[in-house]
């Protein structure tokens, strides 16, 4: 690929629980249907995104706090930092307001240093730091109260030469602050500074959330699942008036018949396998569909595979690894 970036991709989310509720997270699990109609299930844990700030002094020092994280028991050399966990803020005004929080600093110029997701192999949260230049000193935010781990919180300045030094010796662990300092040293010596994104550039992780919260919230107010496989282009046997057949079926099932949304996932899964060996024989329509086309499948079944046994279908020929049902459906005049 000449251009490997992270994007979005959208796999449905059949159904979601949520197994436990904290006050920041919450512990979830989603069944998610796959691009190749299986369903797996995937537990992970929310989190609403956070900002950290790389205040950078005239000496090329950093302001950092030493703060006592529980869940680690340790206490960690971090940079201000805080939750976006204020309905409508927006991420810089919640930059601003942490660093004023926990180091009691504001500052002139703001940029983009790097944009970051902590865990996303079971947390959601995504993080961006920024670096912030003309620092000076304020007082505390109108009606700040410090509290819990804050009340034994630390401020100190390092350089940033000790800082990389300390992150290389395994004496600093914290992700902001590796991944801030390894970013701000590099966008030094590639003299990137002034070319770092603005501070309101797009941050994608968040749109991304945002319309993952749509989708959760459509299947807690009971709403069906679309038969297609959200916005990912369908390709190949699954195109055109196949596939057209298809969806309509799919949705027969899943609304009119009322089958669970597992159940219509297996279906994708071994109907689209039926119509990619369709598409192989030059076949793009169902009407056209022969006898010698479900032979030819059956024999195909009878060198291994799986597929569902449909609605009322009678099983048929289990030895040979297939059933009677996919061969029907297939030839089957539309839903009803």
């Amino acid at each position: 690929m000449s251009e490997l970036v992270d994007r979005s991709e959208h796999w449905p989310i059949l159904s979601h629980r949520v197994e436990a509720t904290g006050r920041v997270c919450d512990f979830v699990e989603d069944k998610v249907a796959m691009p190749d109609g299986d369903v797996m299930t995937r537990q992970w844990v929310t989190h609403p995104g956070a900002v950290a700030i790389m205040a950078l002094d005239d000496h090329q020092r950093v302001a950092v706090v030493d703060q006592y994280r529980h869940p680690v028991a340790m206490r960690l050399v971090e940079p201000p930092a805080g939750l976006l966990d204020k309905p409508g803020e927006p991420p810089l005004s919640a930059a601003k307001r942490e660093l004023a929080e926990e180091a009691m600093l504001a500052a002139d110029d703001w940029r983009t240093l790097v944009d970051i997701f902590t865990s996303p192999g079971g947390l959601e949260e995504s993080i961006r730091i920024y670096l912030a230049r003309g620092l000076h000193p304020v007082p505390h935010p109108a009606g700040f109260v410090v509290e819990d781990e804050e009340l034994d919180m630390d401020l100190a300045w390092l350089s940033l030469d000790e800082l990389v030094t300390r992150i290389y010796a395994g004496q600093i662990e914290n992700p902001n602050m590796v991944t801030g300092t390894l970013a701000l040293r590099v966008a030094i010596l590639d003299g990137r500074l002034d070319a770092l994104r603005p501070a309101d550039a797009p941050w994608p992780a968040r749109a991304v959330r945002a319309e993952r919260r749509k989708e959760i919230e459509a299947l807690a107010d009971g709403a069906a699942r679309p038969p297609s496989h959200g916005n990912k282009p369908v390709s190949g046997p699954t195109a055109g008036r196949l596939g057209n057949w298809l969806e309509d079926y799919l949705d027969h099932l899943g609304v009119e018949r009322g089958l669970s949304p597992n159940t219509v996932a297996a279906y994708r899964r071994d109907l689209t396998r039926y119509l990619r060996h369709l598409s192989s024989r030059g076949i793009d329509d169902p009407s056209r569909i022969t006898t010698a086309d479900v032979t030819s499948f059956e024999e195909e079944l009878s060198r291994g595979g799986r597929v569902t046994q449909g609605p009322g279908a009678q099983q048929r020929g289990s030895s040979r690894g297939g059933s009677a049902n996919v061969p029907r459906l297939c030839r089957a005049r539309g839903p009803g």
